[in-house]
């Protein structure tokens, strides 16, 4: 049997594990993954952009390995091209497109996962969301006046 002291040591250990692995998820659940903020992309839509960026073809099975650790012909199957769509509607303002490869996945151009990979080392957003913020900030200006 063990006594008191060795209960308490043994529950003071496993609350310090607990604690570790919570600092983990908290981490895990504001991790952008390299990607801007104001991107504004999900754990599962950086996942997906991360397997965009670095492969010429993303497989359904592949996309669904990296998100949910399996694969399915299930519900996810819907929930992923959700989630690519969701996707093709943030990087659109990034000059970007994912293509739906039939029977395969999805995959992107060279020269966009290019333009992507760009501006993220320079950090500057692509003239076209320039435009449209400096439009934006002239449309509540005027709006003002």
């Amino acid at each position: 049997m063990s006594t008191i002291v060795e209960q308490l040591a043994d529950l003071r250990a496993e609350n310090e594990e607990l604690k570790a692995q919570i600092k983990e998820m908290q981490e895990h659940l504001t991790d952008t993954g390299g990607f801007p903020p104001e991107w504004r992309l999900t754990r599962i839509e950086t996942v997906l952009l991360n397997l965009l960026l670095r492969r010429e073809r993303v497989s359904h099975e592949a996309a669904q390995i990296a998100i949910y650790g399996h694969a399915s012909e299930g519900p996810e199957t819907a929930t992923l091209k959700q989630h690519v769509f969701n996707l093709r509607g943030k990087i659109k303002r990034l000059n970007a497109e994912i293509k739906s490869v039939h029977g395969v996945g999805y995959a992107m151009d060279v020269d966009e996962r290019r333009r992507i990979l760009e501006q993220l080392e320079t950090g500057r957003e692509p003239l076209t969301l320039s435009l449209r913020k400096a439009r934006e900030a002239k449309t509540s200006l005027t709006n003002a006046i």
